[in-house]
């Protein structure tokens, strides 16, 4: 296993601000990110937890979808989604909020629950995945 400090760093940031997506390009990275959520999942059903793809980014993806359809998921919500144990989760989710991806809300109507949202470096960061996803096909 690759030992987490000598993994490739994505991408710098620039530092304007990207333009807003047109209908077809959300359109698209939504379908990407349905179909990479899928994937994952078929893989983890056919070959297991041990070989499944990486949770931090399922959850990542989870709640791209969840704030694309205007609502912000909550932890136990983003575990059950995407099969992850809770204590995993919060380990997972404490390395993205160090890292500025995720940012952790108290729900107003739920004080018991701990909404999720990405950062704007998340938002920028799984746009410009699924763009290259949709621009360069499966």
């Amino acid at each position: 296993m690759e030992n987490r400090q000598n993994a490739r760093q994505p991408e710098p940031l620039r530092g304007e601000a990207r333009p807003a997506a047109t209908q077809a390009q959300a359109s698209s990275r939504i379908a990407a990110c349905r179909d990479m959520l899928e994937r994952g999942q078929i893989v983890e059903r056919v070959m297991g937890q041990t070989v499944a793809p990486d949770a931090e980014l399922a959850m990542l993806l989870y709640i791209y979808l969840a704030e694309a359809g205007g609502r912000e998921p909550y932890l136990w919500e983003v575990c059950t989604a995407t099969s992850t144990p809770i204590s995993t989760a919060h380990r997972k989710l404490g390395r993205l909020t160090e890292q500025s991806l995720l940012a952790r809300t108290m729900i107003a109507t739920d004080r018991r629950r701990i909404g999720l949202r990405l950062t704007p470096k998340a938002q920028e960061l799984v746009d410009r995945l699924l763009d290259r996803i949709v621009d360069h096909g499966p």
